[in-house]
């Protein structure tokens, strides 16, 4: 096989599996409700609703970003307490590609932009992300919860 024939081959590949995908998404209503959100794709929606399961089986949005290990780690003696780096308890493919959209959240979302400035500030660019992370994942809770599009305010 030559290098023109293999390439074709990848292409073909690559162009199968994304109509596959893209199929996967229409087919169910809760990755299309993802997909209204800025940055969730096609593959981030699957991904992400693959890690969540069902979102019943979460309290509140804050217990959905503690097993995406997405919250800060906290250290108390007595009277004291500090917050450190975030927990990396849950899915390392969860966080990541949580991070991931957050950087076209950003660009896309006034809301996000907002959080992601005022954040990048104080801690840092990367900090920023994990935190924009952090706060589109509370929304995909409530968002699948009930059953509602991303409104962008």
């Amino acid at each position: 096989m030559d290098m023109s024939s293999s390439l074709k081959l990848s292409v073909f590949l690559i162009d199968e599996i994304s109509h596959t995908i893209r199929e996967m998404v229409e087919d169910s209503p809760k990755a299309m409700l993802l997909t209204t959100m800025p940055g969730i794709s096609y593959y981030s929606a699957l991904l992400i609703l693959a890690e969540i399961g069902d979102v019943k089986r979460f309290c509140d949005a804050r217990h959905l970003c503690s097993y995406a290990g997405l919250v800060p780690s906290t250290y108390q003696s007595s009277d004291r307490t500090r917050h450190g780096k975030i927990t990396k308890q849950g899915s390392r493919w969860f966080r990541w590609i949580l991070v991931e959209v957050s950087t076209h959240a950003i660009n896309s979302s006034r809301k996000f932009r907002s959080l992601y400035v005022r954040v990048a500030k104080k801690h840092g660019k990367n900090t920023a992300r994990v935190a924009v992370a952090r706060e589109m994942l509370k929304v995909i809770f409530y968002m699948l919860k009930y059953n509602e599009h991303f409104k962008n305010s």
